[in-house]
């Protein structure tokens, strides 16, 4: 599994919607209103055309090294005391950088999650990527640190390998 692009989610969820209307043999009519007409996602949409959005799809993800080019694990870390998260997930990043970089791997990050705070839960990510033939060396190395490392009270963390997304 991949992470799945916001792109790509736009244009399923619009082929979705798109696909709904006029049922029960009558015709259907979509309209959408945008602030960018033509915004090439949008262009595919109303043509039906996934292999054109596919292949600006993947060639972007070629360019940026993400899946099925790479292969990623997602550290997530979350508590009610910032500064504790902020503190764990950096020493975490601190301890993985040096050990990723010797087999050509990196840790971007840690950063602020997207979502940043979830139920008064502040939330940091840290983001590992490998090439393909790699993935269990990056899923070992994440495992072990930490092991060696674990979050300290009132922090909950987890190693998410292969993410769907990175909300």
């Amino acid at each position: 599994s991949d992470v799945c692009s916001s792109d790509l989610r736009t244009f399923q969820l619009l082929c979705q919607v798109s696909g709904r209307a006029g049922r029960a043999g009558l015709p259907g009519r979509v309209l959408l209103q945008t602030r960018r007409p033509d915004d090439s996602i949008l262009v595919d949409v109303s043509a039906h055309d996934f292999h054109a959005f596919a292949g600006r799809e993947i060639d972007q993800r070629r360019i940026l090294s993400l899946p099925p080019f790479s292969r990623l694990v997602l550290v997530e870390a979350s508590g009610t005391e910032e500064s504790a998260v902020s503190g764990w997930i950096e020493a975490l990043a601190k301890a993985l950088r040096p050990r990723l970089a010797r087999t050509g791997q990196e840790a971007m990050g840690p950063m602020p999650a997207p979502i940043a705070v979830v139920a008064r839960r502040h939330r940091f990510h840290l983001l590992c990527k490998a090439a393909p033939e790699s993935a269990a060396s990056l899923r070992r190395a994440v495992a072990e640190e930490m092991v060696k490392h674990p979050p300290p009270k009132g922090v909950r963390a987890f190693a998410d390998v292969d993410p769907q997304d990175l909300l």
